[in-house]
């Protein structure tokens, strides 16, 4: 006696990348790969507006009447005390901080510290000075030069022994 109910059979569903996708989706992670290389772009222009003269003149007098009313020692306080140096001017003649060189005092302090991360991360990026496209490591060598663009092909897509493969299987 037979137990079944209905006929056995087997259905199989692979599902892959549409054509219209598959160039456009290429042509994207092309571009991210170049882009990827820029590396850090720090801004060097205006942070934080300096103080104008009517400012400076304020903190003046404000520091002069302390000093009338014997709040603070003669000549123990400046406007600017504390302060940054000197304000960087920009176009139109604005006054303002700017961080970027911290951040290249931070650099020359992370490449006296650790010279070899240094080195090692510079090697990912473009030269900034030069435009030196840098060179892969050589797990993206080698995988460029399997397949060409170091990503899996159709071909391999469709395969069922291959990690990229997408299917369902039910009986």
């Amino acid at each position: 006696m037979s137990g079944g109910g209905g006929k056995g059979g087997k259905e199989t569903t692979t599902s892959g990348i549409p054509d219209w996708v598959q160039a456009p989706a290429e042509r994207n992670i092309d571009r991210a790969e170049l882009a990827q290389k820029i590396g850090y772009m720090p801004y060097y222009g205006p942070d934080v507006a300096a103080f104008n003269p009517t400012q400076l003149a304020a903190f003046n007098s404000n520091i002069g009447a302390a000093e009338a009313f014997g709040m603070v020692p003669q000549g123990s306080l400046t406007a600017m005390q504390g302060m940054a140096p000197q304000a960087n001017t920009y176009a139109g003649g604005l006054q303002a901080y700017s961080s970027g060189n911290l951040f290249d005092q931070a650099l020359a302090e992370l490449e006296s510290r650790r010279p070899g991360q240094f080195a090692q991360y510079n090697k990912m990026f473009v030269n900034p000075l030069t435009g030196v496209d840098p060179t892969p490591p050589p797990v993206v060598q080698q995988a460029q030069a399997g397949s060409g663009s170091g990503r899996p092909s159709p071909s391999q897509v469709n395969n069922p022994h291959n990690q990229y493969y997408s299917s369902r299987v039910s009986s």
